[in-house]
Order: C-alpha cells, then sequence, then structure tokens
C-alpha cells in the first residue's frame, strides 16, 4: 500500500510541469552580472557562465578541452609512476609503457580535434569570433 502511495505521490509531482520544474526566466538576478555586449552571463565559480547559447557552447568546449587535457596529464603521470614502480617486474614495465603512450595519442587526439575545428570555423565557414 505504501509503495502504491509513494507511486502516485511521484507521477503527480512529474507530470504537474509547475512543480516538477521551475519555470524561471534566465536572468542574472541572485548572481553577479559579468561579460559584455551579446555575451552576457553570471558569475560562478568556475567563472563567467554565458547565458547566450553560442557564447555557453564555446565556453563548454573551452572547459571540456582542459579538463580532458588534465586527465591526459594525469594519465600519463600515471604511467610513469608506474614504469618507476615495476621494479624489475616485466608485465608492469609494459602497462606504464602502454598507459604512457595511450595518454600522449589521447592529447594529440585532443589537440588535432582542437585544431580541425579552428580550421573548420574560422578558415572554411568564417565564423566571426570562432
Amino acid at each position: 500500500m505504501l509503495k502504491i502511495a509513494f507511486v502516485l505521490i511521484l507521477s503527480f509531482f512529474l507530470t504537474n510541469s509547475t512543480m516538477a520544474f521551475a519555470q524561471v526566466p534566465i536572468t542574472t538576478a541572485g548572481g553577479k552580472s559579468c561579460g559584455a555586449g551579446n555575451k552576457s552571463g553570471i558569475e560562478t565559480a568556475i567563472g563567467c557562465v554565458h547565458i547566450e547559447p553560442v557564447a555557453f557552447v564555446e565556453d563548454l568546449i573551452k572547459l571540456s578541452m582542459g579538463i580532458s587535457g588534465g586527465i591526459a596529464f594525469l594519465l600519463m603521470l600515471f604511467g610513469v609512476f608506474q614504469m618507476i614502480t615495476s621494479v624489475g617486474n616485466a608485465e608492469a614495465l609494459k602497462a606504464g609503457q602502454e598507459r604512457f603512450f595511450n595518454a600522449i595519442i589521447g592529447l594529440l587526439f585532443i589537440i588535432f580535434s582542437i585544431l580541425l575545428l579552428q580550421i573548420i570555423g574560422v578558415n572554411i565557414l568564417k565564423i566571426p569570433g570562432f
């Protein structure tokens, strides 16, 4: 009986959109404004988060590239640490070498994807501010 009541209450909240999702317009209320012109945004702990879709996607790409580069660097460090601490164990040394090599390949993949986006966005499509 308790499960049925829980499902009914949950379904009421999920179907009633005014209670499930706040229908609040995007504003800078409660936060500091940042940016200038048509790239206005809200200042957060990770920096200025723009509220315009184009600027928001640019911020998202920059953030994801930074995070992926950091992860590749940490994987390289872990691979080197694994090679240093292998102490003559051939399997551990090979695993560290593979991890380091794969991290470098991943980092090169990230760098060339940024380069490809720049070539397509700036040179071919001539997107302003890309």
